[in-house]
């Protein structure tokens, strides 16, 4: 058997992790051969009396790394040999969590994220994979500014969602006016109003 790499014959099969995987089997005295990749050897399907096989290698399978809310560290693709995997380094996006991360790839293979690296394995062909990070979990505490203690003091919000639903403060001789963000002037928050902090936060009760 020979190996056949960049059209340059040779004797010695590349290492799995170069990026090269096998294109195409041809022997000579009209024999069969097929390329078993668990045996990294090739099979002949039926017995002949002397034969010489040419393993044809091809340029591997690109992978490419995408992110819904993440930071992929340089480089972004790579060229995966006979090894079937590629790791990848991701860095958190304030605001995003890789907790719980997941990571969908278009043509097959399987994701994981372990701690910051991103590992695609059983890679068969060209592959788009993308993480898709979580929103962080933010707390908001209301300060009554004045009016009768709530029950919860505080409720938790997701990153980019909204405040959904809040409480209605009691004040004896003041009417509510609403809740903003600081406890005199501010911006006012009601259900629908995005939050835009990264950070746990206070919102005031004005009267």
């Amino acid at each position: 058997v020979k190996y056949k790499v960049n059209d340059i014959i040779q004797d010695i099969i590349p290492d799995k992790e170069e990026p090269y995987v096998v294109d195409n089997v041809e022997c000579s005295n009209n024999a069969q051969g097929i390329w078993n990749e668990e045996t990294e050897k090739v099979d002949l399907l039926e017995e002949v009396t002397q034969t010489v096989c040419i393993v044809e290698f091809k340029e591997g399978h690109t992978v490419n790394i995408l992110t819904s809310n993440g930071e992929i560290v340089s480089p972004v693709s790579k060229v995966v040999g006979r090894i079937g995997e590629a790791t990848f380094t991701i860095e958190e996006k304030e605001g995003y969590t890789l907790e719980d991360a997941a990571i969908v790839c278009d043509n097959g293979g399987e994701g994981s994220l372990e701690g910051n690296t991103i590992v695609i394995r059983n890679i068969k062909q060209n592959n788009t994979c993308t993480v898709i990070t979580n929103p962080i979990e933010i707390t908001v505490t209301y300060n009554v500014n004045g009016g009768n203690a709530l029950s919860p003091t505080n409720k938790t919000v997701i990153y980019t969602g909204t405040y959904g639903s809040l409480p209605t403060p009691i004040r004896t001789g003041y009417t509510f006016s609403g809740w903003y963000t600081a406890a005199t002037g501010g911006s006012k928050v009601i259900e629908s109003t995005e939050v835009t902090s990264t950070v746990n936060h206070t919102i005031y009760a004005h009267w």
